[in-house]
């Protein structure tokens, strides 16, 4: 039996496989922490797609920005941002605060009274 169109069309044809492979669990993780550094950094979000691309081989601009308009990915990046502005909140309260040396008792040290002791070797 012959058939209508021989093979060598067929293969012509599959030129670019289009297979849609689904994300990994760490994949997906990866662009979450991604994104966040990128927004925190200032990255235009014009071009994050593209940037995104640089860190996930394997993956299209096209890809990225189907998985990034996902309800759960944008939670997700919604998450972490805000877990990132408490780190950061903290850690600015930590250096704001004025570095004062105590005694053990939690007194102030008195520089003055430091300073105006006798030096030398004492009369005992």
């Amino acid at each position: 039996m012959r058939r209508a169109h021989p093979n060598e069309l067929d293969v012509e044809r599959n030129v670019g496989e289009r297979k849609k492979v689904r994300w990994t669990t760490e994949e997906a993780l990866r662009l979450v922490l991604k994104e966040v550094e990128l927004i925190r950094s200032g990255t235009s979000p014009a071009v994050i797609n593209e940037t995104l691309e640089r860190f996930l081989p394997g993956r299209t601009v096209q890809s990225i920005k189907s998985k990034r308009r996902n309800a759960e990915h944008k939670q997700l990046v919604r998450e972490k941002l805000a877990e990132a502005a408490v780190r950061d909140r903290e850690s600015n309260e930590r250096d704001s605060r004025p570095i004062i040396d105590l005694e053990p008792d939690n007194t102030v040290l008195n520089r003055r009274s430091y300073c105006e002791q006798p030096r030398g070797r004492s009369r005992d």
